[in-house]
């Protein structure tokens, strides 16, 4: 519990964010504690960073506790410095309003299933386009994500490199001639249970993630600007 001066910087500080950003003072207090617990900012930085929190919250629909610890939760499992939260923020958004899939969903799965990505060699960006990419075209993404973390152990025992092997398993499921060679390259790389859905996915082009990385790339200010948008009853 924080109690004396601390409480009162608290205190002052959820008052000023309440200055600038909609929202009752207990979504506004419980964003600005788990911002002060998790990032450990005070102050204006503190500030800053709970309002952008309350503005992700508002375009996107989460709640704005949740996401903070969410975003907070992946980004620590990213390796992702606290100092990129607005960048992250801005990420998730603009690939959630270009798929229409929840930027709570696109969240978990970069928590959940962001280990598994990284060693194949996608950055934070590449991930989030993945995902979006997934859910936008029906892929599974926790049967795609098993099927990749099967051979990614297989190519680690083997003393292989993973980014490698994997950009390499893609691109000849994709210059397959046919499903049924697609297939069976993919049950032999990936295993039988997530074989097929690859090969579909693959062959048909619902892999590819490039088009959701380039709006991905231009995503700086999104956070804001939607926000503002929907203040002034443009969206």
């Amino acid at each position: 519990v924080v109690t004396g001066d601390a409480a009162d910087e608290l205190t002052k500080s959820m008052t000023n964010v309440s200055k600038r950003v909609k929202g009752d003072f207990s979504t506004i207090g419980g964003a600005l504690g788990e911002v002060n617990t998790r990032f450990g900012f005070v102050g204006d930085e503190l500030e800053s960073t709970t309002e952008q929190f309350l503005k992700f919250a508002d375009i996107t629909g989460m709640d704005a506790t949740k996401a903070v610890q969410s975003v907070s939760r992946a980004m620590a499992n990213a390796g992702i410095d606290s100092s990129k939260y607005s960048e992250v923020l801005d990420e998730i958004a603009i690939a959630a309003q270009a798929s229409e899939i929840s930027a709570e969903k696109l969240t978990e799965n970069l928590t959940k299933y962001g280990s598994q990505t990284r060693a194949a060699g996608l950055n934070t960006k590449e991930s989030i386009a993945l995902f979006a990419q997934f859910e936008k075209s029906g892929v599974n993404a926790e049967t795609a994500i098993g099927g990749m973390k099967k051979a990614m152990k297989e190519w680690s025992d083997e003393g292989k490199n993973s980014r490698i092997e994997f950009q390499r398993a893609v691109q000849e499921i994709k210059d397959s001639p046919n499903i049924l060679d697609a297939t069976s390259k993919a049950i032999e790389i990936f295993g039988t249970k997530s074989g097929a859905e690859l090969a579909d996915a693959i062959q048909s082009g619902r892999f590819e993630y490039t088009e959701f990385l380039d709006i991905i790339k231009g995503s700086e200010g999104t956070v804001t600007s939607t926000y503002e948008e929907t203040q002034s009853g443009n969206d």
